[in-house]
């Protein structure tokens, strides 16, 4: 299946400013199961440089620096991409991974560690929620995972919110509600917990 994506995102300000460096993660990632196609990314105003790049984590960003003061800025990507997988659910799970809490075989584990590194940060409330869906779900890695989507997907009320970093996943879980960065970020910390 074929999919045509298309962002515009336009930043207008009361005054001209200067623009530090800028890193876009707008470039759809490539995997065994996408194959990008077609992807353009345009910037107003131009920017001096604009070079592409790949995280520590393999993800696609593009680093921009400008020159100069403006009063917007207008960012606008095209992807066409195709997804290579019919059924979102052939896949495999290890026996390790049936049930929780997972099982990590001793080279995954030490290669995990720095997303593990927050779980002491998991509240007790965001602990106590995920437990309950994972014991209803009788521990299941597959329903609980589909149920805590179910839940949040449910549960909570989808704002939008321009500005700031994801909220903490105790304050979208006492708001119930959050943008789609906060729902996110609440979604991992229920499973670190798990």
């Amino acid at each position: 299946m074929r999919y045509k994506i298309s962002h515009e995102l336009i930043y207008k300000y009361s005054k001209p400013v200067f623009f530090e460096p800028h890193t876009f993660f707008i470039r759809p990632r490539e995997d065994a199961h996408q194959r990008l196609l077609d992807f353009r990314l345009s910037l107003s105003p131009e920017p001096e440089l604009c070079a592409p790049a790949q995280d520590a984590f393999g993800n696609n960003m593009f680093r921009a620096w400008f020159h100069g003061n403006s009063d917007s800025l207008e960012i606008r990507a095209e992807s066409e991409v195709e997804v290579l997988r019919e059924n979102p659910f052939d896949y495999f799970l290890e026996d390790n991974f049936m049930i929780l809490p997972a099982n990590y075989l001793k080279e995954t584990f030490a290669g995990l560690k720095s997303y593990r590194t927050n779980k002491e940060r998991v509240t007790e409330s965001v602990t106590d929620f995920a437990a309950r869906i994972a014991l209803r779900m009788k521990g299941s890695v597959e329903y609980f995972l589909s149920e805590l989507c179910r839940e949040i997907s449910v549960s909570f009320h989808k704002i939008e919110r321009a500005e700031g970093a994801p909220w903490a996943a105790d304050v979208t879980l006492e708001k119930k509600e959050g943008a789609c960065r906060d729902l996110a970020a609440f979604f991992m910390e229920c499973c670190r917990s798990q």
